[in-house]
């Protein structure tokens, strides 16, 4: 399956509780499912919000956090995504949907 096609979502078990603070760039993040606490960067909360009202293939959360965050292609984009991809699901916040 081409990377691009892959849909992620979060995790089964959880749902997230968010604390955004002014003015930070972090974000605090409350998995219900583990009991965990992570800190997350605008970027990795904004696709974890995104996940939380429906699956997203990897091109829509790479298009959805160009348009948001103001992005070019100077700035790999799809590179940051799927490092963070990678980070959530190794954090068992996210995972792909396999068909």
């Amino acid at each position: 399956m081409e990377q691009s096609n892959i849909s992620w979502k979060i995790a089964t078990y959880s749902e997230f509780l968010f604390c955004e603070f002014e003015q930070e760039a972090e974000v605090v993040v409350f998995a219900t499912g583990t009991g965990s606490t992570h800190v997350v960067d605008l970027v990795a909360a904004r696709i974890l919000q995104s996940l939380k009202h429906e699956p997203q293939t990897r091109s829509n959360l790479i298009e959805q956090i160009t348009k948001t965050f103001h992005l070019t292609t100077n700035d790999s984009p799809e590179t940051y995504v799927d490092s963070l991809l990678r980070s959530l699901q190794q954090q068992n916040l996210i995972q792909p949907i396999l068909e």
